[in-house]
């Protein structure tokens, strides 16, 4: 057989970080390379190489995964293949600014998973709803700058990327999803404030990557998160977590370096982070001495173990209550409804009381 490793140079996507999975479902961190090649009339593509983990191959706009093998047959499709019956579209590296670039994209109901990361595309417009089938959409890598509330219709979505680009507000009525099981929005301009009021009431969602924005509180609603596995919130401006966050029985990933924090609720010290299919993540914040000791000693397991003492739970309480009462100031909004803002002693933990009868709405 001829050795197809010098001879092609690509469509063959390596990836640096392949060793995530949750429930069989592998999670592509987005980190890989494309190459492009000319397959002309060969039909065979020697994969022994371990790097080698998706080859894609485009015949009229058709795309054929193959994953983990060591001889894989590719094989041409024909070309009257109609475009209702394509399943899978990648155009990536494509230089492409608008969807428009694509032809017939709206037509292609069959569609199931549609990846255009490393483009130059700056919005994605409301039709995108029309791909019903739709159950990944990978747009890593571009400059959008916001997303249309459409999106969250997509009723069978499992898998949305839209890390590295440009997004500062999330559309209202995000989290309408119903079948969304991953969600990765790394690398934005993203901060609590962006959120829509339902944006941690996706039951579905079992990871959520939310690492590199402008964080600097995690709201208690995240406990509505119930089926949630990985939570990634590394290199944000985390001043505190809320209590909440410990009642994520099925959390096993944890990523929280990289932050402001200087303690953490007590709670934490009920999830089960700590063993060989576990991660937590803590370095590099302002910890008060009696974390950081624990950690320089014994790691995040010297950690874990000492949220769960009496004495840490003790010097937790008291620190709560040395912050002293309550503060208050006023905000004239719209002329005549008063905004009164109290913090409830941990930075950025705030509600606000609405005019006449003050009725208390979360922010």
């Amino acid at each position: 057989m001829t050795d197809f490793k010098s001879e092609f140079a690509g469509l063959l996507k390596s990836q640096e970080d392949i060793d995530t999975h949750l429930n069989g479902t592998m999670l592509l961190k987005s980190h890989y390379t494309t190459y492009s090649f000319d397959i002309g009339s060969q039909v065979w593509l020697d994969c022994n190489d371990s790097s080698i983990c998706e080859v894609y191959l485009f015949l009229t706009c058709f795309c054929i995964v193959l994953f983990s093998a060591e001889v894989l047959p590719i094989f041409r499709m024909p070309k009257d293949k109609k475009k209702d019956d394509i399943t899978e579209l990648d155009h990536v590296d494509r230089n492409l600014s608008s969807l428009s670039g694509i032809p017939n994209l709206l037509q292609m109901t069959s569609l199931t998973r549609l990846t255009l990361s490393h483009n130059k595309l700056t919005s994605i417009p409301a039709s995108i709803a029309e791909l019903e089938n739709l159950q990944v959409l990978t747009l890593w890598n571009n400059l959008i700058e916001e997303l249309p509330s459409s999106i969250s219709s997509l009723a069978k979505l499992r898998i949305l990327n839209v890390g590295m680009n440009r997004l500062s507000l999330l559309p209202r009525g995000f989290g309408s999803f119903k079948s969304l099981e991953i969600l990765d929005l790394t690398y934005n301009n993203l901060n609590e404030r962006s959120l829509p009021g339902n944006f941690f009431f996706m039951e579905s969602l079992r990871a959520l990557y939310l690492g590199d924005n402008d964080f600097e509180m995690l709201p208690g609603d995240v406990q509505h998160l119930k089926n949630l596995q990985i939570l990634v919130f590394r290199d944000n401006d985390l001043l505190s977590l809320p209590p909440e966050l410990g009642s994520l029985s099925l959390l096993k990933e944890l990523h929280l370096q990289g932050n402001r924090l200087s303690t953490l609720p007590p709670e934490i010290g009920k999830l089960d982070l700590i063993g060989p299919k576990q991660v937590l993540r803590l370095e590099h914040n302002p910890w008060v001495p009696s974390i950081q000791e624990q950690f320089d000693a014994d790691g995040a397991q010297g950690v874990m173990q000492y949220l769960r003492s009496d004495n840490y739970k003790y010097l937790y309480g008291r620190q709560s209550l040395k912050n002293g009462p309550q503060t208050f100031g006023l905000v004239v909004m719209d002329g005549d409804v008063l905004v009164i803002v109290y913090s409830s002693g941990f930075p950025c933990l705030m509600k606000y009381c609405y005019g006449k009868d003050c009725e208390i709405a979360d922010n």
